[in-house]
């Protein structure tokens, strides 16, 4: 409980010393750290935290437009499905659901608030870059010590999250060590590094979005891309490389940027083979062949998984069996359904047709917001992993929050542009 009272008087702190905007920032990095440490029994820090934050928006009333947010739709409809799911389910946890509805909706609507300004956006945009660069530098540090040495650390504090010691591991995969970054599991680190690398590649240098440093800025894409291949997740591999070959797709017009392109591939396929043969072999087998893998998911597994979600889905098909069901009993019962490898199988089951067209309409939405190709590919591409694998320690909260900043500076460049004046977003 100490660590848990030194964040929240920690955080109280900055909201009334730096603002709201900027503790707004660090408490979304932040969120990517902790995986949250129980401060009274089913609360956790990060839970009073979001409250106390609530409460500052109510009191200090200078935060209008909240008829604006461009979400209100979606959050109240997805919050609606979680409750009346729990409320009808067989063993009701409303408080449980209750926070898991402030942890989902709550940081978008505060991106919303605390990213209207240029400078806001600078601000987040250079410690993303920063938390990226310094996650790159810890999952080294994993390499070497082949250990996982911050969510120990959270163990130790008592992490709420109570399957964290049985998702922590140093077992290897593909010939090297399953990194975990400051998440519960390897799948966190690698929607992280998918979220972060491709909301950056929006501001890599290109007609609309110019971003001032941008040697900056691919150093810290790489160390995004290089989180993505320590963690071993076959998924988040193969989307970054899709969303790096269609955000260079327009370079492909210029012939000499053509040769380029050609050079650089064949060189990062020379290097590539001749340092890391194995591994990528054997990523791209167990990909091409997958219902043969021996490592990670296998296409049976998969198979299996959404017949026992289709099963339990029909029982209630309409709001599903309630907030936390998938764990506490398909699991329980079918033990093959651990892991749950895509959204939509604790969706369809704890909140059916109801929960899983609420979370869909986040992605319509979302590319309302961002109205690009790009913009698109990227909502594609998040889509894509959260189907083939659950993301442990990282929801929704992250990709929509970087959606609301990406359609902040969109509008902001198409504006000047219109002015004539240079677009530099930072």
């Amino acid at each position: 409980m100490t660590y848990s009272i030194i964040i929240i008087l920690l955080f109280t702190t900055l909201l009334f010393w730096k603002g709201f905007e900027k503790t707004s920032v660090l408490f979304l990095l932040y969120n990517l750290v902790d995986p949250g440490v129980s401060f009274i029994e089913v609360l956790s820090d990060k839970d009073v935290v979001i409250i106390i934050m609530l409460l500052y928006i109510l009191i200090k009333r200078t935060y209008k437009g909240s008829c604006k947010y461009p979400f209100i739709i979606c959050t109240i409809l997805s919050s609606l499905s979680y409750i009346i799911s729990t409320y009808y389910s067989s063993d009701p946890h409303m408080p449980v659901t209750i926070l898991t509805c402030l942890e989902q909706f709550s940081l978008p609507y505060f991106f919303f608030l605390a990213m209207r300004t240029s400078k806001m956006r600078h601000f987040f945009i250079n410690n993303l870059v920063l938390f990226s660069l310094m996650m790159g530098f810890y999952v080294i540090i994993e390499l070497i010590s082949q250990s996982h040495p911050i969510p120990n650390y959270f163990i130790t504090l008592g992490s709420s999250s109570e399957n964290l010691k049985e998702l922590l591991g140093t077992g290897d995969r593909y010939g090297i060590m399953r990194c975990m970054g400051t998440f519960q599991n390897g799948s966190g680190l690698a929607a992280f590094g998918l979220y972060s690398a491709g909301f950056m590649l929006f501001f890599v240098s290109g007609k609309n979005n110019i971003y001032k440093n941008q040697h900056l800025l691919l150093a810290a894409v790489l160390s995004c891309v290089f989180c993505i291949f320590v963690s071993g997740f076959r998924s988040g591999i193969a989307l970054i490389v899709v969303i790096i070959a269609f955000r260079y797709l327009g370079m492909l017009r210029k012939p000499s940027n053509i040769f380029l392109m050609a050079v650089i591939a064949v060189g990062v396929y020379i290097i590539g083979d001749a340092m890391f043969h194995n591994y990528f072999n054997e990523i791209f087998q167990s990909i091409v062949h997958s219902d043969q893998a021996q490592i990670g998911s296998s296409q049976d597994m998969r198979e299996t998984q959404y017949d026992i979600g289709i099963y339990y889905f029909l029982q209630s098909p309409i709001i599903g069996h309630g907030t936390g069901y998938t764990w506490n009993y398909v699991t329980q019962y079918n033990p093959e359904m651990y892991g749950a490898e895509s959204i939509w199988l604790p969706l369809m089951i704890e909140d059916g047709i109801i929960g899983c067209v609420a979370y869909f309409l986040w992605y319509i939405y979302c590319y309302r917001s961002l109205k690009t190709f790009y913009g698109l590919i990227y909502l594609v591409v998040i889509i894509a992993l959260n189907s083939m694998t659950s993301t442990v320690g990282i929801n929704m909260s992250t990709w929509v929050s970087l959606v609301i900043v990406a359609h902040y500076i969109i509008k902001q460049n198409h504006e000047r542009n219109e002015h004539g004046q240079v677009a530099i977003v930072a």
